[in-house]
């Protein structure tokens, strides 16, 4: 699940599609619609720790997109086999698109240096965030 403790935009356009979620004292909020960038990872035995240190939701990967104004969060889950699943929120595909414009060396850097973790990697796809 995705974490509710993410900024909203408090007004939104009123003609901008509209996605319904409940906040956590119940009450309805509405925000724009979002989506996530899903990656799956077979992560060594070794790494592991750093592994979810650096993906987790105030590791270097959060801190890195965090420079972006659309960036609403990350997730980090982990299943019974072993693997882990990351979820990357944001506001739009175009305010991914604009950070990895601006951001690029440095998504490029992060990511080289912390390769040799894992034996796998996957994109799973990018996913519009739906309410309830």
């Amino acid at each position: 699940m995705i974490s509710l403790n993410s900024p909203t935009l408090a007004v939104p356009n009123r003609h901008a599609p509209r996605v319904p979620l409940c906040a956590a004292a119940g009450e309805r909020i509405f925000r724009l619609s979002m989506i996530a960038l899903i990656w799956r990872y077979e992560v060594r035995e070794e790494a592991r720790s750093a592994f979810e240190a650096t993906y987790g939701p105030t590791g270097a990967w959060a801190q890195l997109f965090a420079r972006s104004d659309g960036f609403r969060g990350t997730e980090l889950l982990k299943a019974a086999d072993g693997s882990y699943l990351t979820l990357d929120v944001w506001r739009s595909r175009e305010d991914f698109d604009a950070f990895m414009a601006e951001h690029n060396a440095d998504y490029e850097a992060l990511d080289r240096s912390i390769e040799s973790w894992t034996s796998a990697e996957h994109r799973l796809g990018d996913y519009e965030v739906l309410g309830d």
